[in-house]
């Protein structure tokens, strides 16, 4: 692409008209100092700026440098007349001219306006002006080392002294002729009947003594000359000596022009681009306090390793917004067990000590099929909820921590101001086609660093001119995931951003391909926008630049390096699947999908600007062309737009910002792009981190390539799962009726409380009741207590008649001893009986909502002393049934 960009910029241009090193007439003119002396001699310039400085002349005791300066700036044919003999030896025989006396007619303006005619034998005291071809044998060797280039000449100037002007000029082969001396002198009342005057050919006099009839051009009727070659070059060498001033200028033809007005027509388009979008920006009309509105809204805030202070400032800040407290959701997503560079606690403990949570509570984990590969598939969580109180406000919230394998992802820390979430809904709320909006992201650490500084303009002009432009649409090609708002539902009901081919596409665990990864494993929120683009086209996705929000952007070089790698490559490929949606708005140039194909071509190219740039400005200071200028011109004015943004919106502060950006500009349009394109197959965000284990103590964490079994998680639906819950509750009722019965018989005074009751949907403060009321034994003085080999002992009060008079047949548990389960004595593997009876009693004492299929193997293992992974099969069957049951 690069290369292809380069070539259109520069190489088309070479290939279609090479670089021409010449000089016009006027171009010769303005060299008239003595620092620079030009003069044109024969269809050559010379530069005789040095040639002043020497000895010159033998008459009048030397010609002097102001006696030379006379000739610069003008054509000086007249002032080095050649004799006929001398000029064209093949066409004039010794015979006519024996004494070198016939010489071509002058104009005589000419003549008397130079101070010396530099004719043969015209000086006795100068040995090489005697020499009859004293111009081919001295002139011409000495001024070839100060030759600077050809003269060229108009070819529309040409075309109108020949049609117009009734001149003799001629084109053959680019090479351009002045035969006015020729006819000149021939048509002369003195030469008339002479035939010596008629030294050319006949027919070489018939091309150009046509009376303005054919072409200026007569290269054609030239080749077509009845003539041997012989004749053609003697008289092609006596034209090209005595009557050739120079060759036609193409600098100024199609030919040159059209490569550069390409380049014109790319700069007006983009201009055009750029006009439009700014435009959009002009919103000028004052910021109305937006309506309040009575929606419910879920305010979800990932964090990983950041400082108690910026989630202290983001949490707050959400909970003071100007929104009922009672119709938004606190939804923190902690990404992971993780001890953050410089804190002393796992980020979820920071979270939960800033909500108030008592920490006494520890709900239990449950496990989740998560994204990710092989084993990272399986994952864990605990859920904390309750109310956050602050300054005023009792805002509900719901924490979720994982504890599992999280996918490392580092995001900004960000505060909101008061009112945008009340001017997002109102946004919406007007507008029900909107079901995605962003807006404005401002920075804190403005003048942190260098590194920040060269980021503010940016961040300012990349919401107002290019989201605003996009708005337009109504496509927004990306919602930033610190900042935004999605709508669940249509006001009918119709999922949105939780449809199933979102979540579907969203939620991918087959990435395989470099597309792929980028789009999935670097820029998750791009794909999130470009996923609702795709599936609901008729929708629209807003940006408003009233809501605003600060996040902390990157303050150190390696920081920042690194966000535009994982930016740049992954707005590439997004851009890729939005240029092929099949329902993008508008038509041809003036539609959606041109834009983004313009944003997609000027991601790819970004490190040709400054080649692009750097071509232009040697393009203005050569003077080579116009077009240098004016694409310099336009490109001042893209610039100078955006600061009339400034001024309108009255940053004023952003115009010292845009300079400090363009002095960083070869950072942001050369290195950084290339330093991404470069990692694009680089999606490593390291294999090793630490983490808090379960004693404690901090670990690192390896990530393991075990693979994944989808048996271990136990999946249902909601209605399966509340249907669980009700027989669940249903199970406690009759097993409490059971335990009183128990206690009316001899056992009166203790109230057992059984394992059932520890079920999802409970408080977490009542569970953690519960566990401990388990912990006392009720039958303290009874040695027959349920005692299993390698496993904690089984609480439960309630007598193996009680258990199978509750399951039925499911099993036969009743034993003698009061043991659930006849532990072998040898190591050897158990019957299916003893495995039924195992699983019944595991099933009566755990919740495999918390658990799951593989740690009930790892139980079974320690409880029979031997790898029960070869009966998994019947384990796993069996479990089913009975939870089926």
């Amino acid at each position: 692409t690069w290369g292809f960009v380069l070539f259109f910029i520069i190489g088309l241009g070479l290939l279609m008209c090479p670089k021409q090193y010449v000089y016009n007439m006027d171009e010769v003119a303005v060299h008239t100092e003595r620092s620079d002396a030009y003069v044109a001699l024969r269809g050559c310039v010379y530069d005789i700026t040095n040639f002043l400085n020497q000895e010159h002349g033998k008459s009048r005791g030397g010609a002097s440098p102001e006696d030379m300066i006379m000739y610069s700036g003008q054509e000086v044919n007249a002032s080095f007349p050649l004799a006929l003999r001398a000029a064209c030896p093949d066409l004039m025989p010794a015979r006519n001219d024996p004494n070198w006396l016939m010489y071509l007619k002058q104009n005589i303006g000419t003549e008397t306006a130079l101070p010396f005619i530099h004719r043969a034998e015209s000086l006795a005291n100068s040995k090489e002006m005697m020499h009859q071809d004293f111009y081919h044998r001295h002139v011409l060797p000495k001024m070839r080392h100060f030759k600077v280039s050809d003269i060229v000449w108009d070819p529309k100037w040409i075309q109108s002294m020949h049609h117009h002007g009734g001149q003799y000029w001629h084109v053959i082969n680019g090479e351009v002729f002045n035969l006015n001396p020729y006819f000149a002198t021939r048509d002369a009342p003195e030469n008339v009947d002479q035939k010596k005057w008629h030294f050319l050919h006949r027919l070489v006099e018939s091309i150009f003594e046509d009376a303005g009839a054919r072409d200026t051009d007569v290269t054609k009727y030239w080749r077509m000359l009845p003539l041997s070659k012989s004749v053609c070059a003697a008289n092609y060498r006596c034209l090209k000596t005595l009557f050739y001033v120079g060759k036609v200028d193409t600098r100024h033809s199609f030919r040159c022009l059209f490569p550069n007005f390409l380049l014109l027509a790319a700069a007006c388009l983009l201009m055009l681009v750029i006009l439009i979008k700014f435009l959009a920006s002009l919103q000028l009309s004052s910021r109305r306090k937006p309506q309040k509105h009575d929606k419910f809204v879920i305010c979800q805030v990932p964090c990983y390793i950041e400082g108690e202070s910026s989630l202290r400032c983001t949490i707050a800040s959400l909970a003071t917004l100007g929104y009922d407290d009672k119709h938004r959701l606190l939804f923190i997503i902690c990404d992971g067990n993780i001890v953050g560079s410089g804190n002393d606690r796992p980020t979820p403990r920071i979270v939960l000590d800033i909500l108030g949570d008592d920490p006494k509570i520890d709900p239990p984990p449950r496990s989740f099929h998560s994204i990710g590969e092989g084993s990272q598939q399986h994952n864990m969580a605990k859920a904390y909820s309750g109310l956050y109180e602050y300054e005023g406000h009792v805002v509900p919230y719901l924490v979720v921590a994982k504890i599992g394998k999280p996918t490392k992802k580092s995001r900004p820390d960000t505060k909101v101001v008061p009112d945008p979430l009340t001017r997002l809904v109102a946004c919406m709320v007007h507008d029900a086609k909107v079901i995605g909006i962003c807006g404005e992201t401002q920075l804190t650490n403005e003048d942190f660093s260098w590194t920040t500084m060269i980021q503010v303009y940016e961040y300012f002009i990349s919401h107002h001119m290019a989201k605003a432009f996009e708005s337009l649409f109504g496509s927004v090609t990306c919602l930033p995931g610190c900042f935004c708002m999605y709508r669940l539902r249509t006001a009918c009901g119709m999922p949105l951003i939780i449809s199933k081919n979102v979540v579907k596409d969203y939620s991918e665990n087959h990435v395989d391909t470099l597309h792929k990864k980028n789009l999935l494993s670097l820029g998750e929120d791009h794909y999130l926008t470009t996923l609702m683009m795709k599936y609901f086209p008729q929708y629209k996705m807003t940006f408003t630049a009233d809501a605003k929000c600060k996040t902390t952007a990157p303050d150190t070089w390696s920081v920042l390096l690194s966000q535009r790698r994982r930016w740049i490559n992954s707005t590439v490929h997004n851009l890729v699947e939005l240029v092929f949606l099949p329902e993008m708005c508008g038509f041809c140039c003036f539609s959606m999908r041109f834009v983004v194909f313009i944003d997609l071509f000027g991601t790819l190219t970004m490190p040709c600007t400054l080649f692009y740039l750097a071509y232009l400005a040697y393009l203005a200071i050569s003077k080579i062309a116009d077009i240098g200028y004016i694409s310099l011109i336009l490109i001042g004015a893209i610039y100078g737009l955006q600061a009339i943004i400034f001024v309108l919106k009255r940053q004023w502060q952003h115009i010292g910002w845009m300079i400090i950006y363009l002095l960083a500009y070869p950072l942001w349009s050369f290195f950084i792009p290339i330093y991404a394109f470069w990692h694009m197959d680089d999606f490593s965000w390291g294999n090793t981190r630490i983490v808090v284990g379960d004693d404690g103590k901090r670990q690192i964490f390896v990530k393991d390539e075990e693979p994944f079994d989808p048996d271990e998680i136990p999946m249902r639906t909601l209605a399966e799962y509340e249907g669980e819950i009700y027989k669940r509750q249903q199970q406690i009722q009759e097993m409490e009726a059971v335990a009183q019965a128990i206690d009316e018989f001899g056992n009166a005074g203790v109230r057992p409380v059984s394992r059932f009751t520890q079920i999802p949907g409970l408080d977490p403060a009542q569970q953690q009741l519960q566990r401990q009321q388990q912990t006392m034994s009720v039958y303290s003085q009874n040695p027959q207590t349920f005692n299993l080999p390698q496993m904690q002992q089984i609480q439960h009060p309630y007598s193996p008649a009680a258990y199978s008079a509750y399951f039925g047949s499911m099993a036969n548990v009743a034993t003698p001893s009061y043991n659930l389960v006849q532990v072998p004595q040898s190591s050897q593997m158990p019957s299916d009986d003893a495995i039924v009876s195992a699983i019944l009693s595991i099933l009566a004492t755990t919740d495999l909502a918390s658990g799951s299929m593989k740690q009930v193997r790892d139980e079974f293992s320690r409880m029979f002393g031997v790898d029960m992974s070869s009966r998994r099969k019947i384990i796993n069957q069996t479990i089913q049934s009975m939870l089926q049951k």
